[in-house]
């Protein structure tokens, strides 16, 4: 069994073409796009936490639905 030459000059890869520089407004719609994810993300995120850390324990008696007898009252009397 014959052991394969590793330092041929097929086997070294070439070095890669030159890269072409990104311009300006490219980075900046990309940072643009990132922001707005992110900020959605965060809003998002920061609207659930608060709705299930700071909800309110329904002490009455309707079990929370005051608002829908009020509404529906309301609605009526128009």
């Amino acid at each position: 069994m014959s052991v394969q030459n590793t330092t041929s000059p097929a086997a070294i890869p070439s070095p890669p073409a030159a890269i072409a520089p990104v311009p300006s407004e490219d980075i900046v719609a990309r940072k643009v796009a990132d922001f707005i994810v992110n900020t959605g993300i965060g809003f998002s995120v920061g609207v659930v936490s608060s709705v299930l850390l700071f909800r309110r324990k329904s002490t009455c008696r309707s079990g929370g639905k005051a608002w829908l007898t009020w509404y529906l009252m309301e609605s009526s009397s128009l």
